[in-house]
C-alpha cells in the first residue's frame, strides 16, 4: 500500500476498472487551484492498494468556504440548514435551525473539517467498483491513520441498495455510518428490469421529447472549447443560483480538461435554432453512472420541458449499457414515478486514533442523524 505519482502505475499492468480509475488520479494529483473548482481547497493525493487505485483527498485545516465535497462541516451543517429551509414548515423549521446552528458549532470545535477522503472524486457522488467487497479496509485503515494520526478518515457516497457488503466490512473495522443523503437508484442493470422501466407512462413520454421540441445532442468530443464557457453558466444557473453555492462550483476549465481525460462524458442540449439550453455529464464505471454536471437555462418556460429531457437521457444510457443509474438526491416524486427506489447514502468515518472530543462529535453526529434525519428525509422524500 502507497501513495502514487502519476506514472507508477505503469509498473503493473491495470485492469479495466483502474484505468478508468487512472483518469481521476491524473486530474486529482495535478495542482488543483481556482480555475478547477472554485469553492474546495484540499491537497490531493492518489493511493495505491495493490488492487485498485484511489483518488484521496486531505484537508489539513478547516476552510469556511469549501464544499461539502471535501468538508463535514458544510454537508452537515451549512448544506443541511439549506435543505431545512426548503421545508416551508415553520414549525418543523424553527427548532431544527436551533438544532443545526448548535451542531455547527460543536461540529467546528472538533475540528471534523481535519479529515482525510479515500476514493473521492470532488463530486457529489463517487462510484466503488462492484468487484471491491472490502477485505482490505482494515489495510487501508491502518495505513492511512499511520500517514495521517491527527485527521478523520472517511469514505463517501455509499448508499444501501448497492453497497450492503461494503457497509458492513467498514463497520466490522470500526467505522461508524453517518447518513448524508436519501438517493434515488434506478436499477436497469438487466433486461427485465429495463423493459419494465421503458415501459413506464411517464418514460415513455420522455422518450419522445427530444424529437417532439427539436432539440439534439451534441456529444463531448464535438463541443468548441468557448462552448464549454456556456455549459459552466448553464450548470451554474441550477446548481449555484436554483440550490446553493455550496455544490461545487466548477469551471469551464474543469469541464473542458474532464471531458479530454475521458472521465467524464459531457453532452450539450441545443435547441432548434443551435442554441445550448442545457448539459450533462455522465460519470460512470462497468456497474453504475452517475451524473454530477447537470444544468440547463432556468429562464426557459417550463414548457420546453429541459429537466425531463436531460433525465431522460441518462436513464437511456444506463438502459442501454445496462448499468444501475444513481439519480442522487432531489426530484423525489420524478424519480418515483419512473421507477427508481429510494436508499440511505452513508460516509463510512473512522476516528477512534482521536482525541476523545473528536470521537464524542462524530458519535453525537451519528445519532442525531440516524434518529431525526433519516426520519426526516424518508417521511418528506427529500
Amino acid at each position: 500500500m502507497r501513495f502514487i505519482q502519476p506514472h507508477d502505475h505503469l509498473a503493473r499492468p491495470l485492469s479495466e476498472r483502474d484505468t478508468c480509475t487512472m483518469a481521476y488520479v491524473h486530474r486529482c494529483i495535478a495542482p488543483l487551484g481556482k480555475r478547477a473548482i472554485r469553492n474546495v481547497e484540499t491537497q490531493l493525493l492518489a493511493l495505491d492498494t495493490g488492487a485498485y487505485i484511489f483518488p484521496v483527498s486531505v484537508n489539513n485545516r478547516s476552510v469556511v468556504d469549501n464544499s461539502y465535497v471535501v468538508s463535514p462541516h458544510t454537508a452537515y451543517a451549512r448544506y443541511t440548514q439549506f435543505e431545512i429551509e426548503q421545508l416551508q414548515r415553520a414549525w418543523l423549521t424553527f427548532p431544527l435551525t436551533l438544532l443545526v446552528k448548535g451542531l455547527g458549532e460543536y461540529l467546528k470545535y472538533a475540528k471534523v473539517d481535519e479529515i482525510v477522503h479515500v476514493n473521492n472524486s470532488l463530486v457529489s457522488t463517487n462510484l466503488y467498483p462492484k468487484s471491491w467487497l472490502g477485505q482490505d479496509i482494515g489495510q487501508i485503515r491502518d495505513f492511512m491513520v499511520a500517514q495521517y494520526p491527527m485527521q478523520s478518515l472517511a469514505f463517501r457516497s455509499l448508499n444501501d441498495y448497492q453497497h450492503r457488503v461494503l457497509l458492513e466490512h467498514f463497520k466490522a473495522q470500526g467505522f461508524m455510518a453517518i447518513p448524508s443523503r436519501q438517493v434515488y437508484v434506478l436499477d436497469v442493470s438487466n433486461e427485465q428490469n429495463a423493459h419494465k422501466i421503458s415501459q413506464k407512462r411517464d418514460v415513455k413520454a420522455d422518450a419522445k421529447l427530444l424529437q417532439q421540441h427539436g432539440y439534439t445532442l451534441k456529444k463531448g468530443n464535438e463541443l468548441l472549447p468557448a462552448d464549454f464557457e456556456r455549459l459552466e453558466v448553464l450548470y451554474n444557473q441550477l446548481y449555484l443560483g436554483k440550490y446553493s453555492t455550496l455544490n461545487p462550483q466548477y469551471t469551464a476549465d474543469f469541464l473542458r480538461s474532464a471531458q479530454r481525460d475521458g472521465w467524464l462524458d459531457l453532452h450539450a442540449l441545443c435547441d432548434n435554432l443551435g442554441e445550448t439550453v442545457g448539459v450533462i455529464g455522465m460519470l460512470g464505471d462497468q456497474d453504475t453512472v452517475t451524473t454530477p454536471i447537470f444544468g440547463y437555462d432556468i429562464q426557459r418556460s417550463i414548457e420546453q420541458k429541459l429537466y425531463r429531457v436531460l433525465s431522460y437521457q441518462t436513464m437511456l444510457n444506463a438502459m442501454e449499457t445496462r448499468r444501475i443509474l444513481n439519480f442522487s438526491s432531489g426530484a423525489a416524486q420524478f424519480k418515483r414515478h419512473r421507477g427508481a427506489v429510494p436508499c440511505i447514502e452513508y460516509t463510512m468515518v473512522y476516528v477512534r486514533h482521536l482525541p476523545k472530543r473528536q470521537q464524542y462529535a462524530w458519535s453525537f453526529l451519528s445519532k442525531v442523524l440516524h434518529h431525526i434525519a433519516v426520519p426526516i428525509m424518508q417521511k418528506y422524500q427529500l
